[in-house]
């Protein structure tokens, strides 16, 4: 049985940040990657079944659902398809991330690439046919970049050669957004899938971007940065 006083839960709250409500079938000690589908439902994952599973519900935390039920753990974030028919998300199998999908209203999850993803960030495309996602693989080459796979169909596996940690599409599904960190800084960039120059978004001087993503009118990033610092102590006299 969960622990009550460390359960935690999602709340949804408006975009200006107020009436913030609880939802009351959202509950685990662990929650994470929680959004809300075009459909209109909240996808989201939990261990509140004891492991790490995906999650879907009302906006108002009824009717939930548990979508995966996979013995092997894992911690993913996750994207549902814009029309509302898929949640592909990443899975560890052997020690390997791999992206797979399951249908949004139950069903038997599918393997969409064998590939090793790197870093858990993926993305689908707002026409629902394409997922990009980071990753890592010294068996090909590029060895690290982004990969787009589609998402039904031919699982066939396309390689770009871009430096990138975090990946989102634009809203107009013409190029791809990016964070790529040199030099200790993150910057986020633009590369149209056509094969265009990317080009650069921030100008960031310090720290680096562990995640972003795009508003739904396409007008806003929001940016999650990290600041590490570390220190040297000198210790004399060791005995």
């Amino acid at each position: 049985m969960l622990n009550e006083v460390n359960r935690k839960r999602l709340w949804i709250m408006s975009s200006d940040g107020s009436k913030s409500t609880p939802l009351p079938d959202a509950e685990g000690t662990f929650v994470f990657a929680p959004q809300v589908s075009a459909n209109g439902q909240i996808v989201y994952g939990s261990d509140r079944s004891g492991t790490l599973q995906i999650w879907r519900m009302d906006l108002d935390g009824g009717n939930a659902k548990q979508l995966t039920n996979n013995n092997d753990i894992f911690i993913s974030e996750m994207d549902a398809s814009s029309d509302g028919k898929w949640v592909v998300y990443a899975r560890l199998i052997g020690g390997y991330p791999e992206i797979w999908k399951v249908p949004m209203q139950g069903g038997e999850p599918v393997r969409l690439t064998h590939q090793a993803v790197f870093n858990w960030r993926l993305s689908i495309s707002p026409d629902a046919k394409t997922v990009a996602y980071i990753y890592s693989d010294s068996r090909v080459n590029p060895p690290r970049g982004i990969a787009l796979v589609p998402l039904e169909g031919e699982p066939k596996v396309t390689l770009l050669d871009i430096p990138a940690d975090c990946v989102r599409w634009t809203r107009d599904g013409q190029a791809l957004l990016y964070s790529s960190t040199q030099g200790g800084v993150s910057n986020i960039w633009e590369r149209p899938i056509a094969g265009e120059a990317a080009k650069q978004l921030t100008h960031f001087t310090s720290d680096t971007i562990a995640l972003f993503d795009l508003s739904k009118d396409g007008k806003q990033l929001a940016i999650q940065r990290d600041t590490s610092s570390s220190h040297v102590v000198l210790i004399r006299d060791v005995r």
